[in-house]
């Protein structure tokens, strides 16, 4: 085509290699940043211009692929620390009011979360007998704000617990366990109101095989008591003066009855009261734990 016709309808060129007829700009320098496509001289065309075209640095890459994997492990680590810690599901739940209580026929052996589950606080003493001889193998505490703060203790066959009055301990475990039924019924059924009527410095006490039968007890202090009254209790082998139990139990002040149950005994056992006035009832436990009995007031057959 020649020099002075416009390259895209061959219209006449004016001065400035302007076409008359579409407009065009036909100045040779107008498509010199690349070449065009056919039909379309006036639009530049760079898809085989390498120069052109971004580059894929590998150091780009990289670092990339390191930003995703840091905002991974960032991620996860910010989700463990904001999860807090599943604690485990206790399923099985024993609960123990106050009194003496045998480990494999009250409550199965096992370890346990313990916790409280009336009043602010409560103590649990674990006894248990050698040689004939009861004595204590540890005291723990246990308080009502402490109770989500999960412990744990074993408790093995053959152990006595001792809650004191005003109190009950919950017993939480996994295990699937079933408790040995070492109960038998209690021959006793006569109950025994034990009241102190004298007023002196020394502890007026109650004899068993005197003022009431031996056997095993639960201590009731009756409803509607307006003072704390402390009752001591000193089981002696046999025919001796040697202990071989002690209890000193404090009932607080209540409009409702408290029971401190399953107390032994045995010939020459001394119920004590610490002042005047105050009463007690003694009820033949229900149900007495048969091992118990034995080696309490059977003396290991």
């Amino acid at each position: 085509m020649r020099k002075n016709r416009c390259r895209l309808c061959g219209g006449k060129l004016d001065k400035n290699y302007i076409c008359t007829e579409c407009g065009m700009n036909n100045k040779p320098d107008s498509v010199r940043h690349g070449k065009t496509r056919p039909g379309t001289d006036h639009i530049p065309d760079y898809s085989d211009n390498r120069r052109s075209r971004p580059k894929l640095n590998a150091g780009y890459i990289v670092l990339a692929v390191f930003i995703i994997a840091f905002s991974t492990l960032t991620s996860g680590i910010i989700s463990t620390i904001s999860t807090p810690a599943r604690t485990p599901e206790y399923k099985h739940v024993y609960t123990l009011e106050p009194g003496l209580h045998h480990i494999g026929s009250d409550i199965p052996a096992g370890k346990y979360h313990i916790q409280v589950e009336k009043g602010e606080n409560s103590s649990m003493g674990i006894f248990a007998f050698e040689d004939d001889t009861f004595y204590q193998i540890a005291l723990y505490v246990f308080s009502e704000s402490d109770k989500d703060q999960r412990n744990s203790y074993i408790l093995n066959n053959n152990y006595y617990l001792l809650v004191p009055p005003g109190s009950e301990l919950g017993f939480y475990s996994n295990e699937v366990s079933t408790a040995v039924t070492l109960h038998a019924k209690n021959s006793q059924t006569t109950s025994y109101t034990l009241t102190r009527t004298t007023d002196h410095n020394a502890y007026m006490y109650f004899m068993a095989g005197q003022d009431f039968p031996v056997g095993i007890y639960d201590i009731v202090y009756p409803a509607h008591c307006d003072k704390d009254i402390t009752v001591e209790c000193k089981v002696p082998y046999p025919g001796t003066d040697e202990l071989m139990m002690h209890f000193t139990l404090t009932f607080k002040a209540s409009d409702e009855e408290q029971v401190f149950t399953g107390i032994p005994m045995t010939e020459g056992t001394k119920i004590y009261l610490d002042h005047s006035d105050a009463r007690v009832t003694l009820n033949p436990t229900e149900y007495t734990n048969s091992k118990f009995y034995e080696m309490t007031l059977g003396f290991k057959k």
